[in-house]
């Protein structure tokens, strides 16, 4: 991947508090964008955001703080899923850091085409790779390239383009659960 030249994720990805906000943060009685923390969404005033102004109009791909598997580590098949939940954010919504914030676009379609990139067997593997507790932080991207997102992403796309061997693909199979 060095070899093309590009960018890691990890430039890309919000810090843990991608708006400012602790987890304990939750929606107050009224305001002008929604927050999403770990249990729902209410309305949360746009002027007590602290971080990540510049994202508050933008669609947002998310995925939680915390890591699908048990401590960071594989199932009993010796597989791991890594994300816990992957989810997009529409403009004037805003997060705890529940969540991390993986990208954000001006285009609905480039956030889902980043989803449908987090959701390959390929990008998971090397999130895995950075992965040392259950905690995701953005430095746990510092291998997934940063990608052109006007084009979605699939396992097959990103073998090609990677020139992966059968056997680096069979390695990666045994190790990432498909996601659902």
């Amino acid at each position: 991947m060095l070899a093309k030249n590009e960018k890691y994720m990890s430039v890309q990805v919000s810090a843990s508090k991608p708006f400012g906000l602790r987890t304990f943060a939750r929606p107050q009685k009224s305001g002008d964008i929604i927050l999403r923390w770990q249990n729902g969404e209410g309305p949360y005033n746009r002027g007590d955001v602290t971080a990540g102004v510049e994202m508050i109009d933008e669609w947002k791909a998310i995925t939680s703080y915390v890591g699908y598997d048990h401590a960071g580590n594989p199932g009993k098949d010796g597989k791991r899923r890594v994300f816990s939940k992957i989810d997009i954010l529409p403009p004037g919504t805003i997060c705890t850091e529940t969540y991390l914030v993986v990208g954000s676009y001006k285009k609905e379609a480039h956030a889902k085409n980043l989803v449908a990139y987090m959701k390959t067997k390929f990008f998971r593997f090397l999130v895995a790779q950075f992965m040392y507790s259950h905690h995701i932080t953005k430095d746990s991207y510092s291998f997934v390239p940063i990608l052109d997102m006007e084009k979605k992403w699939t396992d097959k796309k990103l073998q090609e383009r990677y020139k992966l061997t059968q056997k680096e693909i069979a390695f990666i199979e045994s190790k990432i659960k498909p996601m659902e």
